[in-house]
């Protein structure tokens, strides 16, 4: 069996009656980005004799419906040279970044270019500015997460651009000389937010804004290395001395436990994205060492492991319940009305079930059975049917 790490999630869905031991971080821009790592999964074949990087990525960009972005301080002419035969997009572009002393990265649903230390530092900044406006009040917040489409003509200039960014707000931008002359091509983004949108335009110019404690006022001022950011991980109560020990392992990082719900301690960890990095993954290696040995090992955020949920609803209309779940859930609840009245079941049923620590397959068969309803799940598509 393979080795899984045990994420619990919180399921919000009121008035329903929950209880569950933890909630994972905010996935940043997580509907393009599950798109897009759907899309970087496609097999392909390319063949690139004499071409321009730039030549390169334009031609891939168009035949796969990706938005690639090459930081300004890449020679865009460099040649390319490269034949793969039925490999994932994923690959070919990690290859190619390879071949060209680049560093590929993904970002709000962009696939981005650059130099090594680029990269890593546009993923921490997007990951601070976002913790920042996370905790701005509600206007402001919402103002500094709106998504819009984001596209620009030929010869435009970046200063106007960020200037344009914030036209239609009342957050006010300040330093904007700061940002040097250029003139760059016509581009289309997918919908982003603000605080993408500034992340990525600022990048190549070693820029990024520093936001008010009011979210009303932000400044463009210099990248300030190393990037410094707060995570948290929830772990089991129990497993809390063990951590404590990874402290000595990683003498730049600052970590305070926190009283977590239930049974579960909350371990705030702050320092340089990179020393976080390493840090996940120490934590990522223990937990699978532990799960070897029968020990659960430490709860925490990841993108690798088996998430596990824990519900209890009474007497609750399964539609309801089907909609809130379909909210927070990772994947997309589909059915087909029709269908199941043909079939004599309805989602205006009334449903009681309680389960503790179930995988997903077990969380949506517990809620689905009394219903007489069960699924069909094709990757992340799930399609609720009635029982043959």
């Amino acid at each position: 069996m393979q080795d899984q790490c045990v994420y619990r999630h919180r399921l919000f869905l009121l008035p329903l009656w929950v209880w569950i031991v933890f909630s994972p971080i905010r996935s940043h821009a997580k509907n393009h980005e599950s798109d897009l790592e759907g899309r970087l999964q496609r097999q392909v074949s390319i063949t690139w004799e004499g071409q321009s990087l730039a030549g390169a990525l334009a031609s891939l960009s168009a035949r796969e419906s990706l938005c690639i972005w090459l930081d300004r301080r890449v020679d865009p002419e460099q040649p390319v040279e490269l034949a793969l035969r039925s490999v994932s997009l994923k690959q070919v572009l990690e290859e190619l970044a390879g071949r060209c002393n680049l560093h590929v990265a993904y970002w709000a649903g962009v696939v981005y270019l650059g130099p090594d230390d680029a990269a890593e530092e546009m993923m921490a900044l997007g990951e601070k500015l976002t913790g920042m406006v996370e905790k701005l009040p509600r206007i402001p917040r919402q103002c500094w997460f709106r998504k819009s489409a984001w596209t620009w003509p030929r010869l435009s200039e970046p200063r106007e651009l960020l200037q344009e960014l914030f036209s239609d707000s009342p957050i006010r931008l300040r330093g904007i000389e700061q940002v040097p002359y250029d003139l760059w091509e016509a581009r289309q983004f997918p919908r982003m937010n603000r605080v993408d949108q500034a992340t990525l335009l600022l990048i190549g110019f070693h820029l990024t804004l520093q936001i008010a404690p009011d979210g009303q006022h932000c400044q463009v001022v210099s990248i300030g290395l190393p990037v410094i950011i707060t995570r948290q991980y929830s772990i089991l109560t129990n497993e809390a001395s063990a951590i404590a020990q990874l402290k000595k392992q990683f003498p730049g990082l600052n970590m305070e436990f926190l009283r977590g719900e239930r049974q579960t301690t909350v371990v705030k960890v702050t320092g340089a994205w990179s020393r976080q990095q390493k840090f996940r993954q120490a934590l990522e290696g223990r937990s699978k060492r532990g799960h070897e040995q029968g020990s659960r090992g430490p709860v925490h955020p990841g993108s690798q492991g088996r998430r596990v949920y824990t519900l209890e609803i009474r007497e609750q209309v399964l539609r309801k319940v089907i909609q809130q779940l379909a909210s927070q859930l990772p994947v997309e609840l589909t059915w087909d009305e029709r269908q199941l009245a043909r079939s004599g079941h309805s989602l205006d049923t009334r449903i009681s079930c309680k389960v503790q620590s179930a995988t997903l397959e077990q969380l949506l068969e517990a809620v689905l059975a009394p219903a007489g309803l069960s699924y069909q799940r094709v990757g992340k598509q799930i399609q609720i049917q009635a029982v043959p």
